[in-house]
């Protein structure tokens, strides 16, 4: 068991409509197993009822969210549809090498990709 991570870009657009209201994040999210999504020519793994469940799930948080006047459904379900079909980036289990690459330096582990002296080396 363990922590896996991934990055999700996402359009300046649509960042602006998250610094306005982050309750929308969660319907974002939601996005990604509506029925219409490309999600799902991938998701061979998950089937029948799961599959209904999952994507029946995302439907009704559409429906329930609280929209905003200025905001329509459909028109930002499109949007959050189109997004998500940029595939989002899988870090896996590479913490300490992602903690590495922002900071520069890692608390206990020897990094398998660097490089260092030996004990011949003076």
């Amino acid at each position: 068991m363990g922590i896996v991570g991934e990055l999700k870009q996402i359009s300046p657009v649509i960042l602006d409509k998250f610094k306005i209201n982050s309750s929308l994040l969660d319907i974002f999210f939601s996005a990604k197993y509506l029925a219409e999504s490309d999600f799902w020519e991938e998701a061979i793994y998950i089937s029948g009822n799961s599959r209904l469940n999952i994507q029946q799930q995302s439907e009704d948080k559409f429906k329930e969210f609280k929209w905003a006047d200025n905001q329509q459904t459909e028109n930002t379900k499109a949007e959050f549809l189109r997004e998500w079909q940029i595939s989002e980036l899988s870090l896996g289990k590479s913490w300490h090498e992602l903690h590495f690459f922002l900071t520069g330096y890692t608390h206990t582990d020897k990094l398998s990709f660097l490089v260092s002296k030996n004990s011949s080396n003076k």
